[in-house]
């Protein structure tokens, strides 16, 4: 952003300020508003990104120990295969989604392709994009909502379950 700014080193002890005036390209005819609406979209979908990231990766743990874990064996009762099968689609729903909403997985891949469009122009961001990352963000809170409630309904008798998840579920930061 243009604007004052003041650089540090610190180093074997010592710290070195300069100050530094970052100007705005003069081909570039954008207001300090618009550059400031930029930064703040692409900062949420980076938030949203770190967290669609790290609730793919627990989603994938987790998948992964139940299945481990709770693998019905043959001869187990019918009703234990098709519990299994149920919850075997509630984790892939989150991580690769589904028609009716996206994944973390997607979700991911979605931001990152739009903060790419934000970041190539110097321009504030259309409304059709403010759009586009507002509902990924509000995908990415009812996933976490699935996730939280998968790991404290339907996952209960696990040793694997995260504490964290006992807590209220956690809200991407994406859209604010």
């Amino acid at each position: 952003m243009p604007g004052k700014y003041t650089l540090e080193l610190t180093a074997g002890g010592k710290t070195l300020r300069q100050a530094l005036m970052v100007e705005l390209d003069p081909r570039v005819h954008v207001s300090q508003e618009e550059l400031v609406q930029q930064r703040d979209l692409a900062l949420a979908i980076v938030r949203g990104m770190k967290s669609s990231y790290d609730a793919f990766e627990k989603v994938r743990t987790l998948h992964r120990a139940v299945t481990k874990e709770k693998k019905p064996q043959a001869g187990q009762a019918k009703s234990q295969h098709e519990e299994m099968d149920r919850l075997e689609k509630k984790f892939e729903s989150l991580e690769k989604g589904t028609k009716q909403a996206p994944g973390f997985g997607p979700i991911n891949r979605d931001l990152g392709r739009l903060i790419s469009s934000i970041e190539s122009a110097d321009i504030a961001p259309t409304q059709t994009v403010r759009s586009a990352v507002q509902q990924l963000c509000d995908d990415l809170d009812k996933d976490m909502q699935e996730f939280h409630n998968l790991n404290l309904q339907d996952v209960p008798a696990l040793d694997t379950k995260q504490d964290a998840a006992k807590a209220t579920p956690p809200k991407s930061g994406c859209g604010e």
